[in-house]
């Protein structure tokens, strides 16, 4: 009976050493958002904090670089090429929609090994899918409120695009913190973190800006003076051997343009509000990280916090997300945690897909076999650079984007390609695959493509590429 006993407190001692988890989803941020502004620092100061606690990784790219489907992937651990998820589909529905229905979420794998799992906020598309986690606190606003607060009538950017419909894109002030769903979240974690527990715990924190509608208070935007402000740069010169295939696909008119923004002197002032609303999340996500450093489980518990995509601000002629260019797929991706190398950049190219096994493999846990992507955790205290991985990004069933290293190809619905080498060309501007001596190369990055992907799920929307490419 005393052996016994003692096996059982040892089980538990274990249990108890199991690290917790503390997943931080940023809306529509782009990498390297500090870019923008002459003075860097001033723009997500806690997010350079994280960077100095923990290993950046400075090629982290999406598998979708739309909200839905990113996170469907992230969450499932399955490529969109697998699931059929192009486009955005009810949370409710991804298990029933791909034929999985003992499909375990990324959550839910871990409440399966013993964790309590929490979540708020914007962690799928529209908050959580039922039973994801044990505790989920709402996506804080409804409608489209649980995107901030709007006004009545458009501020500046009129209703645009095919058949009336337009986007949420606006800017400019509007109301406080406290009307924001961003200030509720964090409330909720930082009270969440406060407490103790008898379990290790998975927690889960969505925050929807710099997600349009871009508006918060004022006293964000007066951070930022629009003379040192840092447009990106863009002629039309740069599109010259852009393939029609890629140009077509692209194109989303109910986003504005930079050509429309400079022309009517918003260039500065939507970089203005996009940066307020950086910073603002950024004021949240610090919240979260103080009450976890003042908290029983600041030196067990790995920080990983990501964003579901990135974002044009100009370049490519664009202001918007929905591309496979490096702009709108390339993501940041911070973790922090015991074990892991501090104040770190890393060149590994890693998908979001990866982040499932990743967090298990770091806590210990039994891999899921039905994981798609592959555990980096290793890496994380022992870094070793490779140019070997290979990341994939789907715009739709024929559309595809693979980075390794130095190279970022493309391949479009018609063959047509692309090919850039980021090292020498980071804003892709000398597409290689026009010359021939790149073939080799290209033929490399093309076999990471699947040759039979999944058709789109029926019920998908918001996803305006496929008429274009029948």
């Amino acid at each position: 009976m005393r052996c016994f006993l003692l096996l059982v407190f040892l089980l538990l001692d274990l249990r108890a050493e199991k690290p917790n988890v503390l997943l931080i989803m940023v809306d529509d941020l782009a990498e390297g958002v500090e870019r923008y502004y002459a003075e860097p620092a001033k723009v997500m100061p806690n997010l350079d904090r994280l960077k100095e606690q923990g290993m950046t990784f400075t090629n982290a790219w999406c598998q979708a670089p739309l909200c839905g489907p990113s996170r469907a992937s992230m969450m499932t651990g399955l490529y969109p090429t697998t699931t059929g998820i192009y486009g955005h589909i009810k949370d409710d529905d991804i298990k029933s929609d791909i034929g999985k229905p003992k499909l375990k979420f990324l959550p839910e794998y871990f409440s399966d090994q013993g964790y309590l799992t929490m979540g708020v906020g914007k962690i799928f598309h529209r908050g959580a899918a039922k039973g994801a986690f044990q505790e989920y606190g709402g996506m804080p606003g409804n409608g489209s409120t649980c995107f901030g607060p709007a006004p009545k009538y458009r501020m500046i950017w009129p209703e645009s695009g095919e058949k009336g419909k337009g986007t949420l894109t606006d800017w400019g002030p509007y109301l406080t913190d406290e009307d924001q769903p961003d200030t509720r979240a964090a409330r909720w974690a930082v009270e969440r973190l406060s407490k103790g527990y008898d379990k290790p715990f998975f927690m889960a924190v969505g925050f929807v800006k710099p997600h349009v509608p871009w508006h918060v208070s004022k006293k964000w935007f007066d951070k930022f003076e629009l003379d040192k402000i840092i447009p990106p740069k863009f002629s039309q010169a740069e599109l010259k051997d852009v393939p029609q295939a890629a140009k077509k696909v692209h194109d989303v008119p109910a986003y504005p343009t930079y050509e429309w923004a400079l022309k009517n002197n918003q260039l500065r002032p939507m970089l203005q509000s996009y940066l307020a609303c950086s910073a603002f999340v950024d004021d949240c996500i610090g919240q979260v990280l103080d009450a976890l450093e003042a908290s029983p489980h600041k030196d067990n518990t790995i920080v990983l916090l990501a964003s579901d995509h990135g974002y044009h601000l100009g370049e490519k002629n664009r202001i918007a997300k929905m591309s496979l260019w490096e702009r709108s797929a390339r993501v940041p991706l911070i973790i922090a945690g015991a074990g892991v190398k501090r104040n770190m950049q890393s060149k590994l190219d890693v998908g979001l897909i990866d982040v499932y096994p990743t967090l298990v493999d770091y806590c210990d846990l039994p891999a899921n076999s039905a994981n798609e992507g592959k555990s980096f955790s290793a890496h994380l205290s022992d870094p070793q650079y490779t140019e070997n991985n290979y990341v994939l990004t789907c715009l739709s069933p024929r559309d595809f984007a693979v980075s390794s290293g130095r190279w970022r190809y493309y391949r479009y619905h018609d063959g047509s390609e692309e090919l850039y080498d980021l090292y020498k060309d980071s804003r892709e501007l000398k597409n290689l695959a026009l010359n021939p001596e790149s073939l080799s190369i290209r033929k490399k990055l093309a076999l990471r493509i699947p040759q039979n992907p999944a058709k789109a799920i029926s019920k998908m929307h918001h996803n305006p590429h496929f008429k274009k490419t029948k």
